[in-house]
């Protein structure tokens, strides 16, 4: 019982942390990008119960209640004036801007976000790996205190729902195939959760499909061994995406009279060179890399080999929603024009999905170190190898939260919210520009010699990782003759 109040302690104090900072720090900077857009939205469906948004924009133009003079987000079609933004997001905030503005947006989002550690906690703990619940608490808070998560996670966007969403579809599908026994409110939650994607953008149709194809086909597996009232329940959720899609689809035709809504062909670039570009700048862009940001996701190039082989099925399905996460962005057309922090927003929900292969290498680590003493013998230098290797492990975390101190005093320096990552979380970054990987010229990126070097050093910890499936491999072998 000690154990547990002490690990959910220490998950609740980081959630606290995500609401102290959007209630004092964020809260104090102006909205940026899209963010008053969802809000007008917001405020059409709770102010006129629609999603015409000109009286909206003109009344804030003069009572500045949301930002102000904005150039409009919004054309004029057939039925009136709609936002080019979808719709979802405005109507998962609306209740808490109705009664609390702004900021009670701010902290209803740091709540949500405030989940990210529970989150991944729950999935390190259903592992195998023999560790400490108090290091898989320090690792959980460590990997989301990265000042993405810290600072950011209270902003007016969508962003980290679709990256919360992705993991939580993992954690329930792995759920899902290890039992027949399954949850039915925990079930119903999830299916209308990913019912909801599409509705916060039409490129998380791709996280929509994955979620629903699993749960189909593992309903079709299992519904011998469920009773007839559990079958009816469970193929009954089938009808909450089909309704979900159908409304959103009328939705889309009445405002654009076009069921995918206002998006055309030139919404995307299928350039395999740009496109290469986009997607390096997203991992490792001195500003807005994911690794840069958050360098403890280099270590989980190390798992990536080991885990495809020792858990492919829980692997393809990080494969799978992290692609959908990632590739879709890679896709954007104007990518030249969002540098730094605004960018920067496109990745923050497929870096959470790092978490899984973080954690198993810090277990590698802390394993490597065991075999060092493994001809020692006695249970007591047993128990000091294993506290040893409890201390590497949570000294590697302690060691990136020291990190995320350093660029956060880099962050709070700054006076305007928006300029941060243009100008660099790093305090290195912002001196010596010209030493770090920078993906912003899709005619010379591949010219710059600190984005070659980051490149090899990946696939070169990938590598380490396949050197180590290999050895152990050989070992077995040797151990089996």
């Amino acid at each position: 019982m000690t154990k547990k109040l002490i690990t959910f302690s220490i998950l609740i104090i980081l959630m606290a942390l995500y609401v102290y900072t959007a209630a004092t720090f964020v809260s104090t900077k102006r909205l940026t990008g899209d963010e008053p857009h969802y809000l007008i939205i917001s405020q059409s469906v709770i102010k006129d119960l629609d999603f015409e948004v000109d009286d909206n924009y003109l009344e804030d133009r003069f009572n500045t209640k949301i930002y102000g003079d904005v150039k409009w987000h919004a054309f004029r079609y057939e039925n009136g004036w709609f936002s080019i933004h979808n719709i979802g997001f405005p109507l998962f905030i609306a209740l808490p801007f109705k009664y609390s503005g702004k900021l009670g947006v701010r902290i209803f989002m740091a709540l949500v976000c405030g989940l990210l550690p529970f989150m991944i906690f729950s999935i390190i703990r259903h592992t195998r790996w023999s560790t400490s619940p108090y290091i898989m608490a320090l690792f959980a808070s460590s990997f989301s205190l990265a000042l993405p998560y810290l600072l950011a996670n209270s902003q007016v966007y969508p962003g980290f729902l679709v990256g919360l969403f992705a993991l939580w579809s993992i954690y329930i599908i792995g759920k899902l195939y290890s039992t027949d026994e399954w949850n039915a409110v925990e079930v119903g939650v999830w299916v209308f959760s990913a019912s909801f994607m599409p509705w916060l953008h039409v490129k998380n149709t791709a996280v929509f499909v994955i979620a629903l194809f699993f749960y189909i086909f593992r309903l079709s597996v299992v519904y011998k061994k469920h009773t007839r009232r559990q079958n009816i329940y469970f193929a009954g959720l089938l009808l909450i995406p089909v309704l979900s899609l159908v409304l959103l689809g009328y939705y889309n035709y009445f405002a654009f009279q076009n069921i995918m809504g206002p998006y055309e062909k030139s919404g995307i670039v299928l350039d395999l060179g740009k496109n290469i570009m986009i997607f390096l700048k997203l991992h490792f862009d001195q500003s807005s890399g994911m690794f840069l940001q958050h360098p403890f996701l280099f270590l989980g190039l190390i798992s990536l080999i080991p885990l495809a082989l020792k858990q492919r099925f829980t692997m393809l399905l990080y494969l799978l929603f992290y692609c959908a996460l990632i590739i879709p962005n890679c896709l954007h057309p104007n990518w030249q024009l969002f540098p730094g922090f605004l960018s920067s927003r496109f990745n923050w929900g497929a870096s959470m999905l790092w978490a899984y292969p973080v954690f198993h290498s810090l277990i590698l680590i802390g394993d490597a170190y065991m075999r060092l003493g493994k001809k020692l013998k006695g249970r007591r230098v047993k128990k000091n190898y294993v506290r040893k290797k409890n201390m590497i492990i949570g000294s590697i975390c302690l060691l990136s939260i020291v990190y995320q101190m350093f660029l956060m005093q880099s962050w709070i320096r700054e006076n305007y919210f928006e300029v941060i990552w243009d100008k660099n979380i790093n305090f290195l970054f912002h001196r010596f520009p010209g030493f770090f990987p920078s993906f912003m010229n899709f005619d010379t990126y591949w010219q710059r010699t600190a984005n070659i070097i980051v490149v090899l050093a990946a696939i070169i910890l990938v590598g380490i990782g396949w050197v180590i499936t290999k050895n152990r491999r050989r070992k077995i072998t040797e151990e089996i003759r």
